[in-house]
């Protein structure tokens, strides 16, 4: 979903417009559908459907999970809000169970990747010292074909990433370091070797989506104070050097530092309106790790297969 989305390392700072919750949206409203029975659902993509998915909280005791489902619900509440007009999320009958209703949702197949998107915004150095295509070259790859394009990535057919990821596992890198990948597209995975010297983005500030008509479709946001400090540092460290910017550990774009950056401003050349759109979704809502599982999801009343 965010393979083709790059992102700009700028000076210029993002001023703030607001909570980062869509406008004429409300996390209030909504009815709570009833089910149906269990056979896949035929939806036809022909317009807006009611849509419910019920959830439980893993990997937490009982006594953990009430403090779990207060950080969760927020972020998701936000995601609900973006995805439908009426959405309401809510604690399910059993404890840890979130239950979420989207009513009138657009393409009720696309919000499972929205709800249950990591969204970890990471930033690291790509290495220096040495290269990818050195150590491969050096070291075999396994077998697997590879390319390396002009700006630097290994590049080899999704049908190989498994090999690749073997051979990259054997390379005996130094501590440290590490192999990124990007996700998949055209057929193609791109590779890197990044550094360990880098940051998470904690907080994201007014994230919000924007149409340029020159650029086309992007995403404008802002770091909080800490996230601004700790990023100046972070470029003052590699002016000449390039840093990788990695969303839910997928690299997105790399860029070169040319001199220390005080912020960040945008995420362009995305391929639609709608990547855009759920970036910026993604990013006002906060992160949400690995926590989730689906038990239960409905279309239209209909019950659909959970795989």
């Amino acid at each position: 979903m965010f393979a083709r989305a790059i992102v700009a390392l700028s000076v210029t700072v993002t001023a703030a417009v607001g909570s980062g919750l869509p406008p004429g949206y409300d996390v209030s409203i909504g009815e709570t559908i009833e089910t149906g029975p269990t056979e896949t659902p035929e939806y036809a993509g022909d317009g807006p459907a009611d849509v419910l998915l019920k959830y439980r909280v893993v990997g937490f005791t009982e006594i953990e999970k009430p403090t779990v489902l207060e950080e969760l619900i927020p972020v998701l509440k936000i995601r609900a809000a973006g995805l439908a007009k009426r959405s309401k999320v809510e604690r399910g009958d059993a404890l840890g169970d979130i239950d979420v209703t989207l009513n009138g949702c657009p393409d009720p197949y696309r919000v499972r990747e929205v709800l249950e998107a990591w969204a970890w915004l990471e930033f690291r150095a790509v290495a220096e010292s040495f290269t990818l295509p050195g150590l491969l070259a050096e070291k075999g790859s396994g077998g697997v074909d590879y390319t390396v394009d002009d700006r630097g990535y290994v590049r080899f057919a999704e049908a190989d990433e498994g090999a690749f990821r073997t051979a990259a596992s054997d390379l005996g890198l130094p501590e440290g370091y590490y192999v990124a990948y990007t996700r998949p597209m055209g057929g193609n995975v791109g590779a890197l070797l990044l550094s360990d010297d880098g940051m998470v983005v904690d907080e994201v500030r007014d994230a919000v989506f924007v149409d340029d008509p020159v650029a086309g479709p992007m995403v404008t946001f802002d770091l909080d104070p800490a996230g601004r400090q700790e990023f100046a540092g972070l470029t003052a460290r590699h002016v000449g050097g390039e840093l990788a910017v990695l969303f839910d550990g997928y690299i997105m774009y790399k860029g070169q530092v040319a001199e220390r950056i005080e912020g960040l401003a945008n995420i362009e050349n995305v391929t639609t309106r709608e990547e855009a759109e759920d970036i910026a979704l993604l990013l006002s809502s906060g992160s949400l790790p690995p926590v989730l599982e689906l038990t239960a999801w409905y279309i239209d009343g209909v019950k659909a297969e959970v795989p």
